[in-house]
């Protein structure tokens, strides 16, 4: 049976973020998607050749990379194995194990997230399914200019919220919580809820127990639903470029809620950020607060810098690091 390559990477994603754990929001030597296609075939060893926990100098030779991802996508898993574990010791980097990122396995059902979460929070998530339903459905039918409008509300077909970007913390570590500050600081803005800075944001996810050395994937909706009852957070699968707008476009359009992204600068689809993060290999998060045709505008705290990209570049980023399966906005 012919595998289409998308399929290559792993679709399991609380593996993926047990590899990064220690390296969200980090510049790694080792391009763990070399080894990524044979993660769901035998974890331990992809797990203990990526748990790095020294920052080793970035391979940026083009030729290597091609080399490496040519490696992952046409050799045995022991070929694989040898010539990731050659690469390690050429670098000096000692491969060692690590804490893995709480709640493992597969992405969790929206139900058991919108389980744990409070009677106001849980309705807010329904009221806005609602309107993207209607939305999704509407749009599809060539929408009312300039919004699409329906009984659960109005979208339209381009808005930009207030954010307050900043430069994120922790030694490049914490764009995480940057994240959740950019984001509280639009509900401040326009709900007045409390402002968090990322140092409480940071001190939050702690003790939440979703860090490791970078903010794990359920964390910033965990962080997102500490201080307001407006939205209840959710990781949402996602399937492809369009989800990424549609998802975006209720929560900024309809709402002015911001929504977050997480990914890989530099994976299977090579530089989706381009011209940022060019060679460079980040685990990363961001927030963002608009959109307009075919367009996602994000707040950087690495760079403390508005940037937009198209839907697909996100999406592209975001599919560097979950694969298909487990693809995710949270919102």
């Amino acid at each position: 049976m012919t595998i289409p390559e998308r399929q290559l990477l792993p679709d399991v994603l609380s593996e993926s973020h047990t590899l990064v754990a220690g390296v969200n929001c980090l510049q790694m030597a080792l391009p763990v998607r070399a080894i990524w296609p044979y993660q769901s075939l035998n974890h331990r060893i992809a797990l203990t050749l990526s748990l790095i926990q020294t920052k080793p100098p970035v391979v940026n030779s083009g030729g290597e990379r091609a080399r490496l991802r040519g490696l992952a996508r046409g050799l045995g898993l022991a070929v694989a194995y040898a010539m990731a574990a050659a690469l390690v010791m050429s670098t000096g980097v000692a491969a060692a194990t690590g804490p893995s990122s709480p709640g493992g396995g597969n992405l969790p059902s929206v139900q058991s997230q919108l389980a744990g979460m409070s009677p106001a929070l849980q309705a807010s998530y329904k009221a806005k399914l609602k309107l993207y339903d209607a939305f999704v459905k509407a749009n599809a039918q060539g929408g009312i200019q300039p919004n699409v409008c329906v009984p659960e509300g109005c979208v339209p077909n381009y808005y930009y919220e207030y954010m307050h970007t900043i430069l994120e913390g922790g030694g490049d570590s914490w764009c995480g919580p940057a994240t959740a500050e950019e984001m509280y600081s639009s509900y401040n803005y326009y709900w007045g809820t409390p402002y968090i800075n990322q140092t409480q944001a940071y001190n939050e996810i702690v003790a939440g127990g979703y860090w490791h050395n970078g903010t794990d994937a359920p964390g910033i909706a965990y962080e997102m639903n500490k201080h307001q009852t407006l939205n209840g957070y959710v990781r949402q699968h996602i399937t492809g470029a369009a989800d990424v707008w549609n998802y975006s476009a209720v929560d900024i359009g309809g709402y002015k809620f911001p929504v977050a992204y997480d990914g890989y600068t530099d994976g299977y689809f090579v530089n989706p950020l381009y011209p940022n993060y060019v060679n460079v290999y980040w685990y990363h998060w961001f927030p963002a607060y608009g959109y307009n045709t075919g367009t996602m505008s994000v707040a950087d705290s690495h760079f403390n810098a508005n940037y937009t990209y198209s839907s697909t570049a996100i999406y592209d980023f975001i599919y560097n690091l979950f694969g298909g399966t487990n693809a995710t906005v949270t919102w």
